[in-house]
């Protein structure tokens, strides 16, 4: 089997700045008093220095470094991304009220970083350190099915509140008809979670099955009309330029209209039950009354998808967090929001089409 050799490259001035970033970021944790979560970041810091130096170099002897010390560059790696991934994960599972600030700030560097060190240094000589693969692939296997394992036990010994949540979610989706039964499901579960009434498996089968016929309905006309989207882009990159560009504009336009209508169309189904024409007509008005909400709420369903592009490794070695809690804790951000939403249609300012 050939061996592969996993290479990355910085450039100094890159290292530098994270640094400099890591420093703020923990500036600005202690400032807000978030002592459980440095010290998980720490913690979990530390942690992938042991792995990547203590097991990968010493052990298997899979590391090398050109242009460097490979304990140091090792050690920023570590901090960068273990003290960053667990101190953000860490503000998930505790639901910080900032959590949106949070995570605009990791994100928005990620972004920057690249773009200040190409730009003030672009020649700079890197720093190139290299991995072989095939030593420790025992030890990478071992890990993702201990996290997984985890996950998967977690959530089979929940017995009631919204630890099956997710989990339910997930398995009554695989069907991928029954997604929006599913969501709707699961909308009504975190409602009734959020006004500590009872919640469960039980809740969620409930609403399972009195809103599966235009749940289904409804998600069958958003999948139908993206897939169409998605139809028109693949024809219309063949066409000439100016008429290329436009066309392309008119469907990004009608993609983000229909994600900004999809995160609504579920809650608003389960909140005020009506006919399917009523329902859509008040998650186009709403989403527009409402543009500043929805957007946070399309932001923050888009955020798995961004991360999966931006960060595919990131996803492999932290996805048993997805089954755990992951779905749930954005849908429960989503419903924070959305709540705004509804309790000014039921403070009477405005009404909902088809309802008194």
């Amino acid at each position: 089997m050939e061996e592969l050799i996993a290479r990355r490259q910085f450039a100094p001035l890159y290292i530098w700045l994270d640094i400099a970033f890591l420093c703020v970021f923990l500036a600005l944790l202690l400032w807000k008093r978030k002592y459980m979560t440095v010290l998980v970041g720490l913690v979990m810091g530390l942690v992938y220095m042991l792995v990547d130096y203590g097991i990968f170099h010493l052990v298997c002897h899979s590391r090398s470094i050109t242009g460097g010390s490979l304990f140091w560059v090792l050690l920023w790696m570590s901090m960068s991304y273990g003290f960053t991934n667990f101190t953000w994960i860490w503000l998930w599972l505790s639901k910080d009220k900032h959590l949106l600030e949070w995570s605009l700030l990791i994100l928005s560097w990620w972004f920057c970083c690249p773009l200040l060190t190409q730009t003030f240094a672009p020649d700079a000589a890197p720093i190139i350190i290299e991995r072989t693969t095939g030593a420790y692939h025992g030890y990478m296997a071992l890990i993702l099915f201990v996290g997984y394992l985890g996950a998967i036990v977690y959530n089979l010994c929940q017995c009631s509140r919204d630890g099956r949540i997710n989990l339910l979610w997930l398995v009554c989706s695989l069907p991928l008809f029954t997604v929006g039964a599913s969501t709707a499901a699961m909308v009504s579960a975190l409602t009734a979670f959020r006004a500590d009434d009872e919640c469960g498996a039980k809740v969620f089968f409930r609403a399972f099955r009195t809103h599966f016929r235009q749940a289904t309905v409804l998600w069958l006309l958003m999948a139908f009309l993206g897939c169409m989207l998605a139809l028109d882009y693949r024809i219309v990159v063949h066409l000439a330029f100016p008429v290329r560009m436009a066309v392309i504009v008119v469907i990004c336009f009608c993609a983000l209209a229909l994600i900004l209508v999809s995160g609504l169309i579920f809650p608003l189904l389960v909140r005020f039950p009506g006919t399917l024409r009523d329902t859509v007509i008040n998650a186009v008005l709403l989403s527009i009354a409402h543009l500043p909400k929805m957007l946070l709420v399309t932001a923050m369903n888009l955020l798995p998808l961004l991360l999966l592009v931006l960060l595919p490794r990131l996803v492999l070695f932290f996805g048993f967090l997805w089954p755990l809690c992951g779905f749930s804790l954005i849908a429960l951000y989503d419903l924070k929001v959305i709540e705004k939403i509804f309790a000014i249609l039921e403070s009477g300012t405005q009404e909902p089409a088809g309802q008194n």
